[in-house]
């Protein structure tokens, strides 16, 4: 449960209880990336709780974060040296901490005689891949039936991996990180009216697919505070409807989470078909991170939406543009019905889909 639905103050021994590792469990190596939000960060929250010991092995200390495309080309011209670096990195922890496992987020950078040298330590190696496609040029594909147990958030990739002959192979959607996504306000009752700052709006990378839902929005909504945050959204919307609307930077952390709660909409739409096989996101990190932060959602409907959340109570979901603008009228002009929903939403959130529960889960499933 959130905190802010909490009725009791933690103790600073609780505290101290909730994150003392057990002496007795196997140290844990993580390797992914670290910044505020980033689902490796949640997950060495979540495996600490546990009581486990962790270990961050962080990809950003070997590569440049950064948009840019001169940086993503040095990034590409430096991959062989990143590569051999980062596995000396991994490796040397793992004998130094005499670790019992080895979590990565999408296994980018990882070598495959990495993965052996570990299991001939005895280390169990885990990859979590939370991403609608296996095409990364970070990644390298011969890895993937080496690790001792995969982890997919996309149901569509039980299939293909089963092709490959795997049978180590779990489903497990992806969470939100409470040291991240939760929100400023008491909850409830949430932010006063006068606090939001948007009226509609949308988190994410831009793709053509996520410009046919969100250009009638702004051709319905001209008069409505907008806002299109994320990647690649200024050159897309250009003279279209929605172009006004683009903020013109990326947003992510804090900044995200705040974000989300003082708009009265929260929108999710996903990236739309990827790759030969036409790989296509019903659920991403959104579902989760938003309601988690205290947004109100209006979701893409779908079979795996609604395993997670009650239409109408906890989230709302529109299966076309037309119901979309329509549903969207109605929450605007219908706050009481918003803010009941917004509350459900996130209280079901918190109780059930954090990344420390996932790191749990993970947990009892290895072993």
């Amino acid at each position: 449960m959130s905190p802010r639905l909490g009725k009791s103050r933690p103790t600073v021994r609780s505290l101290m209880a909730e994150y003392s590792p057990n002496p007795a469990n196997p140290v844990m190596l993580l390797s992914g990336e670290f910044w505020n939000g980033a689902a490796a960060r949640g997950f060495a929250h979540g495996f600490r709780k546990t009581g486990l010991s962790v270990a961050e092995i962080d990809i950003y200390r070997r590569v440049i974060r950064s948009p840019a495309l001169e940086f993503r080309i040095l990034n590409r011209l430096l991959a062989r040296d990143v590569k051999k670096f980062y596995s000396q990195e991994i490796l040397t922890e793992a004998r130094m901490l005499n670790a019992g496992y080895f979590f990565t987020i999408k296994g980018n950078y990882i070598l495959p005689d990495t993965l052996r040298q570990l299991h001939d330590q005895g280390v169990r190696t885990i990859n979590f891949f939370p991403d609608v496609s296996f095409n990364h040029p970070e990644l390298n594909v011969e890895t993937i039936p080496l690790y001792d147990h995969i982890f997919t958030t996309k149901k569509f990739h039980l299939p293909y991996l089963a092709e490959m002959g795997l049978t180590n192979v779990s489903h497990l959607d992806h969470g939100f990180s409470p040291l991240t996504h939760r929100p400023i306000y008491p909850f409830p009752p949430g932010p006063p009216e006068e606090a939001y700052q948007w009226d509609i709006s949308y988190v994410g990378n831009a793709s053509p697919h996520k410009l046919k839902w969100l250009l009638p929005i702004a051709e319905a909504f001209p008069g409505k505070r907008i806002a299109i945050v994320g990647n690649g959204w200024s050159s897309l919307a250009q003279g279209t409807a929605l172009e006004p609307f683009v903020l013109g930077y990326p947003i992510s952390g804090d900044g995200f989470a705040r974000f989300v709660e003082l708009s009265k909409i929260n929108l999710a739409v996903h990236f739309g078909p990827v790759g030969e096989r036409g790989w296509e996101d019903t659920i991403s990190s959104r579902t989760f991170h938003v309601p988690a932060a205290g947004g109100f959602m209006m979701h893409i409907d779908s079979a795996d939406i609604r395993e997670l959340y009650a239409d109408g109570q906890q989230i709302a979901l529109f299966s076309n543009p037309e119901e979309m603008i329509d549903r969207v009228t109605f929450y605007l002009n219908h706050e009481a019905a918003r803010r009941s929903i917004m509350l459900a939403g996130h209280e079901r959130c918190w109780q059930s889909y954090s990344l420390d529960a996932r790191a749990a889960t993970i947990l009892q499933t290895i072993g």
